[in-house]
């Protein structure tokens, strides 16, 4: 049995991780993770929503946004087509032309 008191030591072993390359990432982002099960499905929106805000640097309106949005979802793969919510899509053009003091 245990009678004395001692100390412990944790040793942490290293782990290499391992990840694609952003272009290729972006393009195939393979299975997203659901964080919020009453929106099912979002962030593979967002995930949608800011490839097409950072393909449309030049305007940041919503209407913009969205036909982006659509273009972009139209040249995916079945696996990665979303219902797009425009009013997310939206909000999120928004919030990234608020400017921030």
């Amino acid at each position: 049995p245990y009678t004395t008191g001692g100390i412990v030591t944790e040793v942490k072993q290293s782990k290499t991780l391992t990840f694609k390359p952003l272009k290729d990432a972006v393009a195939d982002p393979g299975e997203f993770l659901e964080s919020d099960w009453s929106k099912f499905g979002r962030p593979a929106l967002l995930h949608l929503a800011f490839r097409a805000l950072d393909a449309c640097k030049e305007s940041v309106s919503g209407d913009d946004i969205v036909k982006h949005a659509k273009e972009i979802n139209e040249k995916a793969g079945d696996q990665y087509k979303v219902e797009i919510d425009e009013a997310v899509v939206r909000h999120l053009a928004e919030m990234a032309h608020a400017v921030i003091n």
